[in-house]
């Protein structure tokens, strides 16, 4: 199966409304946290301590049969001054094996955007809104106050992918429920101080001080693309801040070889919900105007 690319900016649907009975993201039963500023004194043990980290990380997600949050993404493109940011929700469907039989699962994802500022100016009506879905072979995005959607068929007729299986790729890439092994195959991974923030590019204006108040207690990853992996084309490096207490992702900044700036942050993570039947399912209204981006063999959609 060949490397697809998720399209551009896709934002998800409606999750999380009066759901019963979620449990909150709960202390990993696994061996002692590392203290946050107990980093190593060598790049090996720096290394080890992110291998370690992976690994756990890792384990809460196998662990999660769901999991929902609030999220807040802010993309910087400081080649045309311009600054994007969303606020909303995600989910993460439960882990299903794949319709072909395969060992590996599929988990499947949908994220509702409700809010957007650009620059200064703040929308909040129903022409912010951006719902994404993906269900293992398509993804869409629906613009409800446009009654517009785009459907992209990312893979084969008889395949399914998982919705973060090629880290990175696409314009919604959060690092999150990833494997150790697939991530270290890509990315030469190094756990650095917490509150250790990358330099900011001319241009970029970041409230990196708010951001490195949100990680604290967190540990950090710090994820450099090995050449010949395929990641060098798209980035520079990754951030990725876990919480000690369950090993989730609570943020994250990818700095784009064009010089494009990701940040996601995530807050009130809650595992194991009960989501709605439909909310994974790729199916636009029939009052929307939708377009329809079929998979062709040997190309991206």
């Amino acid at each position: 199966m060949q490397q697809r690319t998720v399209p551009a900016m896709i934002a998800a649907m409606a999750i999380l409304g009066g759901i019963p009975g979620p449990r909150q993201a709960p202390a990993a039963p696994d061996a002692p946290s590392p203290a946050p500023d107990a980093l190593g004194d060598t790049p090996q043990a720096r290394a080890a301590q992110a291998r370690a980290i992976l690994d756990r990380a890792e384990q809460a997600d196998r662990d999660a049969q769901t999991l929902s949050a609030q999220i807040r993404f802010i993309a910087v493109k400081p080649l045309v001054g311009d600054t994007e940011t969303r606020t909303g929700s995600m989910a993460l469907g439960p882990r299903v094996r794949r319709s072909d039989g395969a060992e590996t699962s599929v988990r499947k994802m949908s994220v509702r955007f409700t809010e957007l500022r650009l620059g200064s100016r703040l929308e909040d009506g129903p022409e912010a809104e951006q719902i994404i879905t993906f269900d293992g072979r398509k993804v869409m995005l629906m613009e409800p106050g446009k009654l517009r959607a785009e459907v992209w068929h990312v893979v084969g007729p008889d395949e399914e992918v998982d919705a973060f299986e090629d880290i990175g790729q696409g314009r919604f890439w959060m690092p999150v429920s990833r494997p150790a092994g697939e991530v270290l195959r890509r990315f030469e991974a190094e756990r650095i101080a917490t509150g250790q923030m990358p330099e900011l590019d001319a241009g970029v204006d970041l409230p990196l001080d708010s951001l490195r108040s949100f990680v604290s207690g967190c540990v950090q990853v710090r994820l450099v693309p090995i050449e010949g992996a395929g990641q060098e084309r798209s980035w520079r490096e990754i951030r990725v801040w876990y919480d000690p207490a369950t090993w989730h992702t609570r943020a994250a900044i990818a700095i784009e070889r064009d010089e494009e700036w990701k940040i996601a942050m995530l807050r009130d993570v809650t595992l194991d919900a009960e989501l709605p039947p439909r909310a994974f399912v790729v199916a636009p209204p029939k009052e929307f105007d939708v377009v329809e981006r079929p998979w062709r063999e040997g190309t991206e959609p």
